[in-house]
């Protein structure tokens, strides 16, 4: 609140996966923010799978956080608030499911998904990066869905003003 009072023309922008996103909701409309939530599958034995390898547990709760990310997409759209969703492309782990995902988000009310290559690391530092023409053609395939946001490079950064208007701060 203090930011968006003495910087009221900032684009604020928070990122979450959207475990909490429905109890917090009010303090970001009144707070001005856009978010950014992170879906990486919508599958429970591959959200087992990501978050294994991540270092978590291979029982993830992740029927409760696809419930609870659906419901704070979905409240948070209503609500007005600019949504977009993240997916990080996991080649022989999610890429079946991107354009389950871009469905799934376009009926939760989210108005653009970013889908992101693996940087290898971690749990995932044996696995390939998707190659352009795999992240092309998943895009073209979710585009059906949901519009999609192809600005960012790996950089993480998010953008600087409205998706698709300028660019993201990594790329500048």
């Amino acid at each position: 609140r203090l930011i968006h009072a003495r910087f009221p023309r900032l684009l604020l922008c928070l990122s979450t996966n959207g475990l909490v996103l429905s109890d917090a909701l009010p303090e970001l409309l009144d707070a001005g923010f856009h978010l950014t939530v992170t879906v990486n599958t919508r599958s429970v034995v591959c959200a087992g799978h990501v978050y294994r390898a991540v270092g978590g547990s291979a029982d993830a709760g992740h029927g409760s956080l696809s419930l609870r990310q659906q419901e704070g997409v979905a409240k948070a759209a209503e609500a007005g608030l600019t949504v977009k969703i993240n997916t990080v492309v996991i080649p022989g782990v999610n890429t079946g499911e991107i354009e389950e995902i871009a469905c799934w988000a376009a009926r939760a009310g989210a108005a653009v998904m970013n889908l992101m290559p693996l940087i290898p690391q971690a749990g995932f530092r044996d696995n390939e990066p998707p190659s352009q023409a795999l992240l092309d053609a998943l895009r073209a395939r979710a585009r059906v869905h949901i519009p999609q946001f192809t600005h960012c490079r790996q950089c993480r950064a998010d953008a600087v003003g409205v998706p698709g208007e300028m660019n993201c701060i990594g790329c500048l």
